[in-house]
C-alpha cells in the first residue's frame, strides 16, 4: 500500500477512519495562523497538501517544497526610529492616563 493510499481510503494510524469533518482546523483557512492573528513580517504561512499533490512531488516531504516564506522590504532606521518613539509616547500618554483612574480610585503604590 502507498502512503497515499492510506490517506485515500480514509484510514488513520490507528485503524479510525478520517474525514474532512474529524479535524478541527486549528488556524484561519488560507491564513496559516490562528484565527485573530496578524500575520508578522517574514512569517510562514501554513496550508494543507492533498495527497495527490505530495504522490506527484515524489512524496517528497521537505517543508521548503510546500511552504514559501514572503520577503519584505526593510524600512530604514530613521523610519524605524520615529516609528518606535511614536509608539513609546503614546506608551506614555496612555500609562499616565491609568496612574490618574487609579489614584482617583484611591489605589497607591505605582510609580509615577
Amino acid at each position: 500500500m502507498t502512503p497515499s493510499a492510506r490517506l485515500d481510503d480514509g484510514l488513520n494510524d490507528q485503524g479510525g477512519t478520517t474525514s474532512t469533518g474529524d479535524r478541527t482546523p486549528i488556524f484561519s483557512p488560507g491564513t496559516g495562523r490562528p484565527p485573530g492573528r496578524k500575520r508578522l513580517d517574514g512569517e510562514l504561512t501554513a496550508r494543507f497538501v492533498s495527497a495527490t499533490e505530495i504522490a506527484a512531488n515524489g512524496y517528497d516531504l521537505n517543508i521548503s517544497r510546500y511552504i514559501k516564506q514572503t520577503t519584505t522590504e526593510q524600512a530604514d532606521l530613521p523610519t524605524l526610529i520615529e516609528a518606535y518613539n511614536l509608539a513609546r509616547a503614546e506608551r506614555q500618554k496612555t500609562e499616565q492616563h491609568m496612574l490618574a483612574v487609579l489614584a482617583d480610585a484611591g489605589i497607591k503604590g505605582f510609580d509615577e
